[in-house]
């Protein structure tokens, strides 16, 4: 518990270690590039991919994915560095929606994939999207004025349009299998799922699950505020894996657009 007679935040209490210094720095320029990737280069897969509404879905649901995954390691970098607080929990939380957001945009710009392909995951996203939403107009009771549409119009409009082209819909596949495929894949000779086991680990923090929290209690301490810290070290591991998530996203992003050739 926070100590009751605790009037302010404490200033800089946490002196951040080098090896964790040197992996929030990889955050840093994240931003920057992400903002100078978006745009299509004349002669880029995106390039080509746009001349039909069916190829937008991948740039449109990639972009707002990795920005998001950005935005919330720049979060605990500012944290780290600006507010000088390492929490534990909101650590966790951070990092889950960092490496799901990096995982799936990873998903829709796979390099090496066929065009086809590619437009089919983009429209599947999409049409996962458009699933959320009318989840939410249900709920809420709100639904756009004619001629807008609602979410479940725009699916069965997506469907449609789908068919018309032939291209089946491939939807996103569970977060699991997709912190599997491109967080930390598993390798030869045992195959340990560490991908999944680190979103399950995570996911289990965000959800308030009492075993997560039991399993890495060891990383977890007090300040003489009351406040938990994480463990720089578990940290510095923790942060790399989903920085580099987030960092092969953007140069999946960066070579689909043209933002560069490599």
């Amino acid at each position: 518990m926070l100590d009751p007679l605790m009037r302010e935040p404490p200033r800089n209490p946490t002196r951040v270690a080098p090896e964790l210094m040197a992996a929030l720095g990889m955050i840093e320029p994240l931003p920057e590039r992400l903002g100078a990737a978006v745009r299509p280069r004349p002669g880029s897969l995106a390039d080509g991919d746009q001349r039909q509404r069916v190829g937008l879905y991948t740039l449109e649901l990639a972009t707002p994915a990795l920005g998001i995954g950005v935005e919330h390691l720049a979060a605990w970098r500012a944290l780290a560095l600006d507010a000088r607080w390492l929490p534990a929990y909101p650590f966790l939380s951070l990092l889950r929606v960092s490496i799901e957001c990096g995982a799936l945009a990873r998903w829709l710009l796979e390099p090496g994939i066929d065009r086809d392909v590619r437009r089919r995951r983009g429209m599947g996203a999409q049409w996962v999207d458009y699933d959320e939403r009318r989840k939410f107009e249900n709920v809420a009771k709100v639904y756009p004025d004619p001629p807008g549409r609602s979410a479940h119009e725009r699916q069965r409009d997506l469907e449609t349009v789908a068919k018309r082209h032939g291209l089946p819909l491939i939807k996103p596949s569970p977060s699991t299998r997709l912190a599997e495929q491109y967080v930390l894949p598993a390798t030869p000779p045992d195959d340990v799922k560490l991908g999944e086991m680190l979103y399950r680990v995570l996911s289990g923090a965000v959800h308030g699950r009492q075993w997560t929290l039991m399993q890495g209690a060891r990383e977890i301490g007090h300040d003489r505020w009351g406040r938990t810290t994480i463990n720089q070290g578990a940290a510095t591991s923790a942060i790399l894996v989903a920085a580099h998530v987030c960092m092969d996203a953007l140069l999946d992003l960066e070579r689909y657009t043209g933002a560069t050739s490599g």
